[in-house]
């Protein structure tokens, strides 16, 4: 091949490339602040709000925060992808009244610390109190609030954990303002002074049933990781989803949006202080009849996604896909009676994780760990929407779809809003 082919064949290459990267790179840039936030504002946002900016698992888009609950400790450790997360939360740290905090058991959970950190995932300690007497003297009393402060600091840093979670449910009304927001702001502060970069973050729950001031308590520390399910629960009085997407009156989408029960305030302007949780679980209940969101007769259990997936292989039970809430769930009939299930899966996660993306969400939480046993499906949702190596493939798409407009109302199916079984909380 003599010089001037070469060059003709140089200069045609050249020619191309030129011509296809303005299509490639807009391509990339209009896909990618569709579901994920840019870098360059993510930036600006932590620059804004002063929180740390802690190294995490550069692989992932977005925060993907993890509870790792102590009855599956150790056996789910090895099914755990440590390169799927950017934050594994050890639950829990049971605190008392008095602000003593007691760790929970096989502690220290050396195995699980190692290969998080060794993954760049950051290991988060839970404090966890569900009495609303014992929780209002811990935010009320002076000694008990400085003790607990004191004692989540040793433990950060006698275990070289990256920061706390607090988990203080069944508050009472008058607690969910004042004494609450007081004490996250207090923690965050003193964390922050005496263990600089240490995360410290609230667990919140999905419903305002009265007396929250979410908008305050998500000033007050570095972020919210909404507990995004128990829509439906062992108190409801019909079957329904544990997390409806955005077909039921109190749902994800209502959640996120509403001012009155939910974080609406924050996800307009700050959304990078949420993440959403999604359950790794269903519930079931025998109801009256087989017809969804049907009276429930008496509630059976609670089961993992791995358990009742397990029984839907064995049995061949059908799964039904409701388009009103987005979710699957699994009806048959046992000693004459209708058993209902309703339930997560990758589907239906998926479109939540989405959702969650769409709203510019800090990220997505998982509750929990280990609840899949060592099926594949719900990782790879993961995989998919936040490891870099993933996200990187969607930026070379075929150009038609980078021109379709996005708009997530056309990713779920239409239905009229319908109340579901969710009774109010006190």
């Amino acid at each position: 091949m003599n010089s001037n082919a070469v060059k003709v064949i140089l200069v045609s290459l050249i020619f191309v490339i030129l011509l296809f990267l303005p299509s490639l790179d807009s391509l990339g840039k209009k896909y990618s602040h569709l579901v994920f936030k840019e870098e360059k504002k993510a930036d600006t946002v932590l620059a804004l709000d002063k929180t740390p900016e802690i190294p995490v698992n550069r692989n992932l888009t977005a925060t993907v925060f993890g509870y790792l609950p102590s009855w599956k400790y150790p056996e789910a450790v090895r099914n755990i992808k440590f390169r799927m997360l950017t934050h594994l939360a050890v639950f829990n740290f049971e605190a008392d009244r008095d602000g003593n905090i007691a760790n929970p058991p096989m502690w220290p959970w050396t195995d699980v610390i190692d290969s998080a950190h060794t993954n760049g995932v950051k290991v988060i300690m839970t404090v966890l109190n569900t009495d609303s007497l014992q929780n209002h003297n811990i935010l009320t009393d002076a000694a008990s609030k400085e003790k607990s402060f004191k004692n989540i600091r040793k433990t950060l840093k006698q275990f070289s954990l990256d920061g706390v979670n607090v988990d203080f449910e069944n508050l009472k009304r008058s607690d969910r303002d004042g004494a609450i927001i007081s004490y996250m702001k207090d923690l965050t502060s003193f964390i922050h002074t005496e263990l600089p970069g240490a995360e410290v973050s609230f667990a919140g729950p999905a419903v305002n049933w009265g007396g929250w001031n979410f908008k305050g308590l998500s000033e007050a520390c570095d972020y919210i990781f909404i507990m995004g399910y128990d829509y439906s629960d062992s108190r409801s009085n019909i079957s329904g989803p544990t997390a409806s997407l955005n077909g039921s009156y109190y749902s994800i989408e209502s959640t996120l949006l509403s001012t009155v029960f939910g974080y609406g305030e924050v996800t307009q302007t700050a959304p990078q202080k949420l993440i959403l949780g999604v359950p790794y679980y269903g519930n079931h209940w025998v109801t009256e009849t087989g017809n969804p969101q049907a009276f429930n007769v008496r509630y059976v259990e609670t089961p993992t996604f791995s358990s009742l997936m397990q029984d839907a292989e064995r049995y061949r039970y059908k799964i039904f896909w409701d388009k009103y809430n987005s979710v699957p769930w699994i009806r048959y009939q046992k000693n004459g009676e209708w058993h209902q299930v309703w339930f997560e899966n990758a589907r239906s996660i998926g479109m939540k994780y989405d959702y969650a993306m769409a709203r510019k969400l800090r990220g997505v939480g998982i509750w929990a760990l280990g609840y899949d046993g060592g099926r594949q499906e719900l990782w790879k949702e993961i995989e998919k929407r936040f490891l870099f190596s993933s996200f990187t493939k969607l930026a070379v798409m075929p150009l038609n779809l980078q021109d379709r407009p996005f708009d997530f109302k056309t990713l779920l199916p239409k239905g009229i809003l319908r109340v579901s079984g969710v009774k109010e909380r006190s």
